[in-house]
């Protein structure tokens, strides 16, 4: 199993985005029936995103 690698949205921290090049990397590999290459996966790194406006907490 393999994941689509991403990155969290600079403009919203709730969302993630592909990674371009490496997403293409595993979008090529599976069309093409082939393993994914090593170089494609990412993980993804937590950082400190500011906290969301608007959210009511208990």
């Amino acid at each position: 199993m393999s994941t689509m690698p991403v990155t969290y949205d600079t403009t919203d921290p709730n969302r993630v985005v592909p990674l371009t090049g490496r997403a293409q990397q595993v979008w090529d590999a599976l069309k093409a029936g082939a393993p994914v290459p090593a170089s494609a996966p990412h993980r993804v790194r937590r950082v400190t995103a500011p906290r969301p406006r608007g959210v009511v907490r208990p």
